[in-house]
């Protein structure tokens, strides 16, 4: 997809959808199954991102500049990779 954030969109609208069918169907942990698995996505997100970003910062500072050449780019890469996954 060429337009950032429109997975974010996509999700706020699936969570309207489901919040009222849940109130259509009278039951209200359809609704509050999907906050919670939204919820947990996105933090589930953030702490592999930032493991992520640990982990390469402190494979900067034990290796040095010189040894993280060919690590550094595929962590790199697979972090870019990453977040792009997350936002599109």
């Amino acid at each position: 997809m060429l337009i950032p954030y429109v997975s974010i969109v996509g999700d706020i609208l699936v969570l309207i959808a489901l919040n009222k069918l849940s109130r259509a169907y009278g039951n209200n942990a359809i609704w509050n199954n999907a906050l919670y698995a939204l919820i947990t996505a996105i933090v589930g997100g953030l702490i592999l991102a930032l493991i992520l970003a640990g982990t390469a910062y402190l494979a900067l500072i034990y290796m040095g500049p010189g040894e993280l050449s060919k690590l550094g780019m595929a962590v790199a890469i697979f972090v870019t990779f990453y977040i792009i996954i997350l936002i599109f």
